[in-house]
């Protein structure tokens, strides 16, 4: 028997690929399921649900 190091019973070379697909999957999901919140939350700003109001005054009566 040998006296390799080993990641979970596989190559240990395969631990960087490993994190990388964990990483990209807990991002992917991650930032998927905070968006969905935001877009669900009821209070947003009032500028981004007033489509012709906000900052800019185009709405503005005196313009």
């Amino acid at each position: 028997m040998t006296n390799e190091r080993t990641f979970f019973g596989h190559p240990w070379g395969l631990a960087p690929l490993f994190g990388t697909e964990m990483w990209e999957r807990f991002r992917r999901y991650g930032l998927r399921a905070i968006l969905t919140t935001f877009l669900a939350a009821e209070h947003h700003e009032p500028a981004l649900r007033d489509p012709g109001g906000g900052p800019s005054g185009s709405n503005d009566e005196r313009a």
